[in-house]
Order: structure tokens, then sequence, then C-alpha cells
């Protein structure tokens, strides 16, 4: 009888009979005609607070993470962390700094998500990261694959590569010696010691490292297995892997300097980090070629890039600082974590276009970017028709650390240095720079937005990732 109500039901209605079925559980549920609720979602965690922080701090130190400059994971929409070690080797590192923390089964499923990636080609290095610290090892791998005839030799030559390889990506920058307060000092093995390599120490070094000198030993190897016609190419790999070599050196000791100036920070000082990203072109949901080729863009700058985009930066600083620490990215010398977060920037003009909108405008910009968390945008204009001719401090590009003196015995003066803490500061003084003043200087006066309100929400959340730091 009930089946052929339904039946008949059902030709009524001309619906099925998975209609009908749902139909009477929401009417059990909610009543005839009653709007249905969404049941609130419940969640479990099973790790107190301090585990979760502990987690994240590991996770986030550049001693065990290399975080991408411009991929973003598709559902979580951050950085991807490339692992330097294996899971099971930062199991370890993690057990033995976290004794009582979280266990190792939970520990490898926070690892499991995509945005964690154990690979040895990684994407969104620095520059000569990718070139001098990657594909060198790969041109090196095939000389020896072309030019040693000899199998058994060439296997231990690949095999020595191969360990180099590894050691200076992972463990070499693990053995400098830099206290939490940004200072070095010397070191018996020359291999480490900081002040050697930037030409600042004048004690004997009595020891070497016997793994920094495999670099110099596999060379000479190799050269004694090979024609001497091919002996250029070969000191060409070997003066780009040195190189590198200098890079790593001067990224660690300056990436340092980054973090304690970002520890030391309080409620009367800023932190300005300059960045420059390249121009962000003008972008449709529906884009033909003609439309692609000859674009103007936009120049991203983040905080700021000529001393207009500074002026108006401080400016619109509220309440005012006492005092403003600026940073350079240092131009793929030391990339800091604002690289990675221009790669949630990119990410969101992504998304903000495959939703149907365009990017045509400044204001466009600002409306497919404004979610990111405590980040603030603003268009500015610099005022650059202030005549001709240029104020150049010759050979500024070679100092890394900079300071503006307004009081004492060196009121007025600008002081450089190559790097942070080491060596003796040059001394600019004021008839010096006026000798050097070819154009009157002017305060700027750029055309600034309003920045927008950073979110609060949980939205495309940024985390700058620590630096590692050695010694105590």
């Amino acid at each position: 009888m009930m089946k052929n109500y339904l039946l008949k039901l059902c030709c009524i209605l001309q619906v099925s009979n998975d209609a009908i079925r749902y139909a009477r559980k929401h009417a059990h549920l909610y009543g005839v005609g009653g709007k249905a609720f969404k049941k609130p979602i419940i969640t479990h965690e099973n790790f107190s607070e301090e585990i979760q922080q502990q987690l994240q701090a590991f996770l986030l130190d550049k001693a065990h993470v290399v975080m991408s400059s411009y991929k973003t994971d598709s559902v979580t929409n951050e950085p991807v962390h490339y692992l330097k070690h294996t899971k099971e080797t930062l199991w370890k590192k993690y057990h033995e700094q976290y004794s009582d923390g979280m266990q190792r089964t939970s520990f490898f499923t926070r690892l499991q998500d995509k945005k964690y990636i154990y690979r040895e080609d990684l994407g969104g290095l620095c520059q000569t990261c990718q070139k001098y610290g990657y594909e060198i090892f790969s041109d090196l791998s095939k000389y020896i694959e072309k030019h040693v005839n000899q199998s058994l030799i060439q296997k231990r030559l690949l095999i020595t590569v191969d360990n180099l390889k590894q050691f200076l990506k992972r463990d070499y920058e693990n053995h400098f010696h830099i206290t939490k307060s940004g200072m070095t000092f010397h070191n018996p093995y020359i291999n480490y010691c900081l002040l050697y390599a930037f030409g600042n120490c004048t004690e004997n070094h009595n020891q070497t490292c016997n793994e920094c000198q495999e670099l110099f030993s596999l060379f000479e190897n190799i050269r004694s297995y090979i024609d001497s016609t091919n002996y250029e190419e070969l000191e060409d790999l070997k003066n780009h892997l040195l190189y590198y070599l200098a890079h790593q050196t001067r990224k660690v000791y300056l990436n340092t300097q980054f973090n304690v100036n970002l520890l030391e920070l309080d409620e009367k000082t800023v932190l300005i980090l300059v960045d420059y990203k390249m121009k962000i072109l003008p972008k449709t949901a529906r884009e033909t070629k003609n439309d692609w080729f000859g674009k103007k863009g936009w120049s991203l700058h983040t905080v700021m890039f000529t001393a207009s985009s500074l002026h108006a930066v401080i400016e619109n600083l509220n309440p005012k600082p006492e005092l403003i620490i600026v940073m350079s990215d240092n131009a793929g010398e030391a990339k800091t974590s604002i690289d990675s977060h221009h790669a949630q920037i990119s990410h969101a003009i992504n998304r903000y276009v495959h939703l149907g909108f365009d990017i045509q405008t400044g204001q466009d910009i600002e409306n497919a970017i404004k979610g990111i968390r405590g980040t603030s945008v603003a268009h500015l204009q610099p005022n650059c028709d202030r005549g001709t001719g240029n104020n150049i401090l010759l050979g500024n590009s070679n100092w890394f650390e900079w300071q503006w003196q307004t009081t004492g015995d060196l009121d007025g003066c600008i002081l450089a240095r190559a790097v942070p803490n080491i060596g003796d500061w040059i001394i600019f003084t004021p008839a010096q720079l006026k000798k050097l003043q070819n154009r009157e200087i002017e305060t700027p006066k750029p055309l600034s937005s309003n920045h927008t309100i950073p979110s609060t929400g949980r939205n495309m959340e940024y985390q700058a990732p620590i630096e590692h730091l050695s010694g105590t």
C-alpha cells in the first residue's frame, strides 16, 4: 500500500524516490517548511598550546626548512616549505630538542601535507643559490661522465661530488659560531672563521676541516684523469663552486643579523625590510594573446624602494617610533622571509583573476591582496621630477650597514661598513658629502593613498620564518 502511494506521489510531483525520502527526513528534523540550520563543527585538539608552539618554532627554523619565494600550497595558500633533511632525520632533531613534545606518529602526520616537501631541486630560491648551488653540481657530474673514461674512477668521483653537495647544503653552515647578539669570534678552523672570511682576523689558524678541503682535492683528482685541453672548463666549474661557498658564508651571517634586529624590537623601534618585486602586469579573466603583449604594469615595493617611498612610509607611521632600522633584502646575497610573503601576494592576485575579476588599476591590486593577514596596502606615486643630476655616494653597493649620526662628535656624518659588527666604520663627513652633491637636496613630496587596515581573520595568515642561530 505504502509502495503504491510513493509511486503515485512520484508520478504526480515528477520527482524521484530519493527526493521524497529527503523531504520526509527534513520535515522530521526541522518541521514542515522549517529552515535547515548548520550544525556546529566541533574539533578536538589533542596537543597543548605549548607543544603546538614548539612544533611551529621547529618548522619555521631555517636550519630545517627553506621557504619557497613563489610556490604555494593550493589548499592552505601558504608558501611551500622544502625540508632540508629527510623526515626521519628531522624527527630525530625534533625529539632531541623537545624530548617531552609530540610523539613520532603525530610528528610524521603533520608533515604529510603538500606544504612540506623533501626534494633536491628546490624552487623559489635566490638566483645565486639556484645557479651556483644546484645547477653547478649537475654540470660537474656531467663533466665527469664526459671526460673521465675509467668507469671505477668515474663512479668514485661522482660519489664524492654527491657527498660534497650534501655537506655544503646541510652541514656547512652549522659549523659557524654566531652569538644571539650577532657577534662572531676567532675560530682555529680557517674554513669556519667568519672574521677571516671577511678579512678582519689577525690570529693564526692551525686547523682545517677535512670535509671542506675535499672541495679542493676533488678538482685536483679530476684534473689528474682528464686531458689538458679540458682544464679551462674545469677551472670555471671550480670558481663557480667557490662563489657559491662564499655566498653561503655571507648569507648565514647576514640572515643572522636580520634575526638579531627582529628579536630586539620593542614598542619604540620599527624594523623596515626593503624589497622590490617585479612589475604586476594587468590581467583579465579572459585574455587573448594580443592583449598580453606590450603591457605596462605597477612596481610592487615591499615597504619602500626609493628615498621618496621611505619618506612616505615614515610619515604615515602611527605612533611615531624613536628608532628606525632599515634592512635590505640584499639582492640575492641573503634572501629573507619577505620573498615568501611575495609568494602569497602573487597567489592572491592569481586567485582574484580566477574568480573573474580584472587587474587593470591600482585599486584592483588593493582589492586582491588586502585580505592577507597583517598586510597593509597603499598606492604610492613618487615625485620623479626634481631636476637634473644625481647625488651618488660611490661604492655604496659594497656596504651593508649604515648609520646616520645626529649627536656627538659625528653629528651630521654618515657611517658605513661592509658587514655588521665586523671591521671599522667608513666615515663621510658633511664636508665630503657636500663635494659629492650634484643636486640640491629637497624633502620628498610623494603622493600616497591611505593604507588599508590589516585583516585580523585567519585567511592567508603569514608568519616570518626565524633564522637559525648558532652559539650562545
